[in-house]
């Protein structure tokens, strides 16, 4: 439990660091308008998988976590408090972590093949 509960810690830490990077670099309040942005599901994807294979539990939560994480940073980048397009954020987040819950539910189940092929 306790692990999995840092490996979520990280996942958002990262993906506010990421989205924050972005925005600092290339100067915008919202990292999405800048295409080097697209490479951060790929970075969060990989770390979702090597925690999902480190853990070994609840891949939803790391792979949400991460986009979570991204959130807090627009929030943190851009704090115009402007909610006209939440629904659109929204659905814009949750498509991007269905690639970190994927690979975070893959690194669970060969973490628990190679469990089963070691007791075996």
């Amino acid at each position: 439990m306790k692990n999995s509960v840092l490996a979520m810690i990280l996942m958002g830490a990262v993906g506010f660091t990421l989205w924050g990077m972005v925005c600092e670099l290339s100067g915008e309040t919202e990292a999405w308008n800048r295409g080097s942005y697209y490479v951060v599901p790929i970075v969060l994807t990989a770390i979702a998988g090597t925690l999902g294979f480190a853990v070994g539990r609840r891949p939803l939560a790391l792979g949400l976590s991460g986009t979570l994480g991204q959130v807090v940073g627009l929030y943190a980048w851009h704090p115009s408090g402007r909610m006209d397009l939440w629904p659109l954020v929204v659905g814009f987040f949750v498509v991007i972590s269905v690639p970190s819950i994927l690979a975070a539910k893959v690194g669970m189940m060969l973490r628990r093949r190679e469990r089963n092929e070691q007791e075996g």
